[in-house]
């Protein structure tokens, strides 16, 4: 049984969001853009020398953005995410953030802004919302995985995003491996299946189509499978042979 490997580390989202924001590594999240919940704004060579003065007037004259990386290094991309993360944090506003590929913007091999971890250990309680998405859990900083308050992970291939998961997780982490029917260790009840320590399932249709996948949602008071099946999705999903949506700002 092959999962895709891929995890969610969430902070709890404020009880009122009124600005938002997506960074988006490889412009998957356009959907909400097309739904009206954000606007798009490409983030281009050059992004990375943006004030947080800048920032903060870029958001107070168009509200909720996804920041579509456009060209720009790894590095580029960290630093401006780190300064309109320092924007959205001087704009005494509840806000929702989504970092896409997390692990490129906080990895475990390197430094990275202090604005990261910040907003996971200062600012998430001063009315920041974030949640950390990313497909490769091991390079993930560990700091900013333990300061999470919630997550949501699916299944994993690699022992070494399974040791991750090892140490933050209190439950059996083998329940989330992708190479196995049956976890061999004692499951807590609501991660049973009919009775039964099943590892998390991919659901595939006729002609072998992944049709859903089931993943592990844990906080410091809930533990439960989720079906994804069960899910009915708002907006469409894009990938990388989408027509891309046209910029709304000036250039």
């Amino acid at each position: 049984m092959t999962l895709d490997t891929t995890s969610t580390q969430l902070n709890r989202r404020p009880t009122k969001t009124s600005r938002g924001a997506t960074a988006s590594y490889k412009d998957e999240y356009t959907g909400p853009v097309e739904l009206g919940l954000l606007q798009r704004l490409s983030l281009r060579l050059g992004a990375d020398d943006l004030s947080q003065a800048e920032w903060r007037r870029i958001f107070e004259d168009n509200g909720s953005l996804q920041l579509a990386r456009n060209g720009m290094t790894d590095d580029d991309w960290r630093e401006a995410i780190a300064t309109v993360i320092a924007a959205l944090a001087r704009l005494e506003e509840r806000t929702f953030l989504g970092l896409d590929e997390a692990h490129r913007l906080a990895p475990q091999d390197k430094d990275y802004p202090d604005a990261f971890d910040t907003l996971v250990t200062t600012w998430h309680g001063d009315g920041m919302g974030v949640a950390w998405v990313t497909q490769r859990f091991a390079k993930l900083d560990e700091d900013i995985a333990l300061q999470c308050q919630a997550s949501m992970l699916g299944g994993f291939g690699s022992g070494n995003d399974l040791d991750k998961v090892r140490g933050i997780v209190e439950y059996p982490a083998d329940v989330h491996k992708a190479d196995a029917e049956t976890c061999l260790q004692t499951l807590p009840d609501e991660l049973l299946i009919d009775g039964d320590p099943l590892t998390l399932q991919r659901f595939t249709d006729a002609e072998g189509n992944t049709i859903g996948s089931e993943w592990i949602y844990s906080d410091d008071t809930t533990l439960r499978r989720i079906d994804s099946r069960d899910w009915t999705l708002k907006s469409t999903y894009y990938e990388s042979d989408r027509v891309r949506i046209k910029h709304p700002f000036n250039d």
